[in-house]
């Protein structure tokens, strides 16, 4: 009986770690199609860096707004702006409505 349960716990673990690496690979694969989104339209790094920084911090997290990511990114509201105009161009983020004014998550 005892043997049972460590057998079903290592299927939980194994279940939990095909998850987490099934996570994993849809997260670089909206990263990689992110990336080619920017460099169709000439983005320079500095600001490819910030968005790709912005996807890990929010992409699970799910909302965000303008003043949400200028003060978890340490940036001024028209760099924060700048980055939704560009997420929004690039069709890579949606507004969520019923949550007040110029929330956002990213089409994952």
């Amino acid at each position: 009986m005892v043997v049972a349960k460590d057998s079903m716990i290592t299927v939980e673990i194994y279940n939990q770690n095909s998850t987490d690496d099934l996570s994993n690979s849809m997260v670089e694969n909206f990263k990689n199609t992110l990336i080619e989104k920017m460099d169709n339209i000439g983005l320079y790094s500095e600001r490819k860096e910030k968005i790709l920084n912005m996807v890990d911090f929010y992409l699970f997290n799910q909302l965000f707004s303008r003043s949400l990511i200028s003060e978890d990114m340490h940036i001024s509201n028209d760099k924060a702006a700048e980055l939704l105009r560009i997420l929004k161009k690039i069709d890579v983020i949606e507004p969520i409505k019923g949550q007040g004014k110029g929330k956002y998550k990213f089409k994952f």
